[in-house]
């Protein structure tokens, strides 16, 4: 179905999410800046004017977010969040759709929708992927955030402490699956960081945000 997609877009950076930028604003995921096989400057080029006809389908299309093969639609739906985060967020649902065993893909949906602000949403993915594998460290950061925006102080810190877990379970220098590179002992910190500063705001009878 043509037409662009309205709702706003925010910024994904790594495991880090903000909101309120406009829905054409380019948004980087974890592996988007040096993908292993990156759609062609031709691809990129064509994806651009179908988003500029309101055609995100097609665009989708030509980066190759909704191709038989899971990794190539991720890599898609990466290169497409750089053009047009709303776009990609529907692509990012279709290909999870096409894959629906694949958590990576249900990880990187969570990744936008909480970047449009969209956090019910966010969760119900981030809970999807978890689903399929419990073991995914990035998306127990990422349902501790979203369980933080939604006032639930003792899930977040649950999810929080499970992602810390997992990694204290690798060798500090693992590299986390869909952490861009990031260490096992670099994501404990960032879990650990989380979970004291939230720690610290309940002592101080600060308001979650």
């Amino acid at each position: 179905m043509a037409g662009q997609p309205q709702a706003g877009a925010g910024t994904v950076l790594g495991n880090t999410a903000g909101t309120g930028a406009p829905a054409s604003r380019p948004v980087t995921l974890p592996g988007a800046e040096t993908p292993t096989h990156a759609p062609s400057a031709a691809a990129m080029h064509a994806a651009r004017q179908a988003l500029a006809r309101g055609h995100w389908r097609e665009a989708a299309q030509h980066l190759g977010a909704l191709d038989s093969d899971a990794d190539t639609a991720a890599m898609a739906v990466r290169a497409l969040a750089n053009l047009d985060a709303a776009a990609a967020v529907y692509a990012c649902t279709e290909a999870a759709a096409r894959h629906p065993l694949v958590a990576g893909l249900r990880y990187l949906e969570s990744l936008l929708l909480l970047g449009q602000g969209r956090a019910a949403d966010a969760e119900r993915a981030v809970r999807q992927a978890l689903y399929l594998e419990p073991t995914l460290i990035v998306a127990w950061l990422i349902l501790g955030r979203v369980l933080r925006r939604h006032g639930d102080a003792s899930g977040a810190l649950k999810a929080w402490r499970e992602a810390e877990q997992l990694c204290n379970a690798l060798p500090p220098d693992a590299p986390v699956p869909h952490a861009d590179g990031e260490s096992a002992s670099r994501l404990a910190e960032v879990a650990r960081g989380e979970r004291s500063r939230m720690e610290a705001a309940q002592a101080a009878g600060e308001e979650l945000s």
